[in-house]
């Protein structure tokens, strides 16, 4: 028997807002969230500019025992997979455990955790390295410390797709609900705003060295120059259910779809949309039309 997934919630923590219907109203309105990095200092590096989610306080959404245990990427994937749930008026705990599962994107993990922690093994010496160093920039973290936080015991895993990540990961979710899973926490998340991160992104040669924020990041244009460091859950963060889940809980779905590209234009254009087309024939969506 066919089992159809649809997205049931949604939480988002990105630069240009934190919450989906403000993170909504500035993509409407157009707001360019790419400014100079405020993290660290970028003067000596090329790429200055980056999309940082400002006034986040990760104590407001998540236990302080845990902050110190993870990094800030995990912190935004934690707080926008709670706002999903939230959406989704599903309260993990009423549920079977091994009937739930978590799958994630990243491409760098835990970086800004992984150079406190270097340094202080280059700086100080071996007995300066904190014992959660070993997991916290783990690229498998953050899927680790959501289904730890809610009990999910079922197959879950993590997707290194650069830009493609949080598509990638709804894909997998929707092969999961098929495979007999019912609730899936899946979205995107990264952190890279530590000059670590930012020399090792350096070196693809694919950033955008623009000073003009206005012109850092301009997807599908010709005069793309490349792309931007963020911190955020860039993709939204989804609930996928099983269809007849949400039907028996009278749970309205949530309908839609969304293509990124970074970069510029070029044959693979045409890829993409296929791509794009093949998920929205499975019936995932992640993006509800709030117009």
């Amino acid at each position: 028997m066919s089992r159809r997934a649809v997205i049931t919630g949604i939480g988002v923590v990105a630069p240009n807002g934190v919450g989906t219907e403000t993170y909504w109203s500035a993509t409407r309105n157009g707001k360019n969230a790419v400014r100079r990095i405020t993290s660290f200092d970028p003067s000596p590096y090329p790429t200055q500019l980056a999309g940082e989610v400002r006034g986040f306080k990760p104590e407001d959404h998540i236990d302080g025992r845990l902050i110190v245990q993870t990094d800030r990427w995990t912190w935004l994937a934690l707080a926008a997979a709670d706002m999903a749930l939230k959406d989704a008026a599903l309260d993990p705990r009423k549920a079977e455990p091994y009937h739930m599962s978590v799958i994630t994107a990243s491409s760098s993990g835990g970086n800004e955790f992984g150079q406190k922690e270097i340094g202080n093994l280059w700086g100080k010496g071996v007995l300066f390295v904190g014992a959660y160093q070993s997991i916290a920039w783990f690229y498998a973290a953050t899927t680790g410390q959501i289904a730890i936080k809610w009990g999910m015991k079922g197959p879950c895993g993590v997707v290194l797709s650069e830009g493609a990540g949080g598509l990638e990961a709804l894909a997998h979710s929707w092969r999961n609900i098929r495979r007999g899973v019912d609730v899936v926490v899946s979205g995107g998340t990264e952190a890279p705003l530590c000059p670590y991160a930012l020399v090792c992104q350096l070196q693809n040669g694919l950033m955008s060295r623009e000073k003009d924020p206005a012109l850092a990041y301009r997807p599908f244009d010709a005069k793309a120059n490349g792309y931007v460091p963020r911190t955020c859950t860039p993709r939204c963060w989804a609930i996928a259910q099983r269809k007849t889940d949400t039907i028996t809980r009278n749970v309205p779905q949530t309908r839609g779809n969304m293509l990124a590209q970074c970069g510029k234009p070029s044959r693979t254009r045409e890829s993409l949309l296929k791509r794009w087309t093949s998920f929205s024939q499975m019936g995932l969506a992640i993006w509800k039309p709030m117009l």
